[in-house]
């Protein structure tokens, strides 16, 4: 039985190496290039094609939507004819009526504001993509239709469902919004009605800001009162868009990586509930590992991106590159392509442009060392056994002694 323990420990030894090198080309490794960011794109498309985004809907109530508007920013933000082609076909995807029927009827504006927020979105990035009018018209008219919103609601969190308001679906349509006044052609009176809403909006969040926190919370009845504190799977997309809004404030991402950034296990993710509180996950966050939400954790890259934070982008992204084991022959895919919605989150963050200057950051780093240096340890080990079990090449011989 000695050459199938040695044939174990050989096997444990390349296993080991193997997966140390995996860990130091993905922690220290340059990141996905344009061509990689295509590669994913392309085959998120494929999976669409192929009714990832049907699938998507019956695991969580924005499947569907979340893989059309997600992968159609991607490919308008990658830019060229066909990525512009197939991000208008998502556009379009957005806007059939089952689609827009699952978030309710009679709503300001009508079909929620999540629905709406994130369609302009992509509408802008479209329009400035390509430039052409009957795009910068589209963009215009949802713009539009974000503003007669906000003018008409008292609240400033716009209801994304019946009954229902998550702040963070306000405040992307409002970033849509600050992003459609660099339209090229925009009328003067829109451009004004634009901006008075916006910073009406804005104003009116401060106020709330002094009596609830710094960071807004992650859910609120029609009034605006709190009904639960911030969490970390709204706050990663809050973070993701603040900036646009609000270039010059700090104080939001400063609070949040002090309150969610966390580093468990020698890792670094975005904790769901605050630093200090156990709660459980839900439909929003996914499942947690210890108090990190893997879904957070990777649209906190692109957050990371565009607040300038660059230490916790490479750390975010390293650990995308070696726990997401993508596929570096063929289609990028990460997870084996299991995660169709993961891997559209992750092309989304990719596609995030840095809105403020590169600052110091206060995330931890993780600790890489940990874990090339056990793959190290264990092939080590691995290879001292079988030092230990190889078999002499001559048997000891006695020698006879005259008497």
């Amino acid at each position: 039985m000695r050459w199938l323990f040695r044939g174990v420990l050989a096997l444990v030894m390349m296993v080991a190496l193997a997966a140390t090198g995996h860990v130091l080309v993905g922690a220290y490794g340059p990141r996905p290039d344009l061509a990689a960011r295509q590669s994913l794109t392309d085959a998120l498309e494929s999976e669409i094609e192929s009714g990832a985004a049907v699938t998507a809907q019956q695991e969580f109530p924005e499947g569907e939507f979340f893989s059309h508007v997600l992968t159609g920013i991607s490919q308008a933000r990658l830019g060229g004819a066909d990525n512009l082609d197939r991000a208008r076909a998502h556009l379009a995807a957005l806007q059939e009526p089952a689609v827009l029927a699952r978030f309710g009827e009679g709503l300001v504006p009508e079909h929620g504001v999540f629905a709406l927020g994130w369609s302009l979105q992509l509408a802008v990035d479209i329009a400035r993509a390509s430039g052409t009018s009957s795009d910068v018209a589209v963009a215009v008219g949802l713009a539009s239709r974000v503003s007669a919103a906000l003018e008409r609601y008292d609240s400033p969190y716009l209801p994304s469902y019946p009954g229902q308001f998550w702040p963070c679906d306000t405040v992307v349509a409002v970033a849509g919004l600050v992003a459609a006044l660099e339209l090229p052609g925009l009328a003067d009176p829109d451009q004004e009605r634009w901006l008075t809403a916006t910073w009406r909006w804005l104003d009116t969040v401060r106020a709330r800001q002094t009596a609830d926190g710094i960071l807004l919370p992650h859910r609120v009845d029609a009034a605006g009162e709190v009904l639960e504190g911030p969490r970390g799977s709204s706050q990663a997309i809050i973070q993701t868009f603040w900036p646009i809004i609000d270039p010059a404030d700090a104080t939001t991402w400063d609070a949040f990586v002090s309150a969610f950034v966390t580093r468990e296990a020698g890792l670094v993710g975005v904790r769901e509930h605050p630093r200090g509180v156990d709660g459980q996950g839900d439909v929003d966050s996914g499942p947690l590992v210890a108090g990190v939400s893997l879904s957070a954790s990777a649209v906190a890259l692109g957050a990371a991106i565009a607040n300038g934070d660059a230490a916790l982008a490479d750390s975010l992204a390293g650990e995308a590159e070696v726990f997401g084991l993508p596929s570096r022959l063929g289609p990028r895919r990460y997870a084996l392509g299991l995660a169709p919605i993961g891997e559209a989150f992750l092309a989304f963050s990719w596609s995030r442009a840095p809105q403020r200057p590169t600052v110091p950051s206060r995330a931890p780093l993780p600790a890489w060392p940990l874990w090339w240096g056990s793959g190290l340890v264990v092939a080590g080990v691995a290879a001292y056994g079988l030092s230990r079990t190889r078999r002499s090449p001559h048997a000891p011989v006695e020698q006879s002694r005259d008497a």
